[in-house]
């Protein structure tokens, strides 16, 4: 699915994860996985920026590094 639709893919989880708080956060091994698979497709896709920007806002551990691995 993340092949098909990666823009809206990633628009969809920043938009999910804008609306976190952090202490009921779904499950996010699988959202780790699935940005994961979204910077392999395209590292230079602008949506993933905003989506690394969530992740760390939450605390995420790997954010960090996902945001390193996105190219301008």
């Amino acid at each position: 699915m993340l092949d098909r639709a990666p823009v809206l893919t990633a628009r969809f989880l920043t938009t999910l994860l804008s609306q976190e708080d952090g202490h009921n956060l779904w499950d996010l091994e699988q959202v780790h996985t699935m940005v994961s698979q979204l910077i392999d497709l395209d590292p230079t896709e602008p949506a993933l920026r905003p989506l690394c920007e969530q992740l760390g806002r939450l605390g995420s551990p790997r954010a960090l590094e996902f945001q390193n691995r996105l190219r301008p």
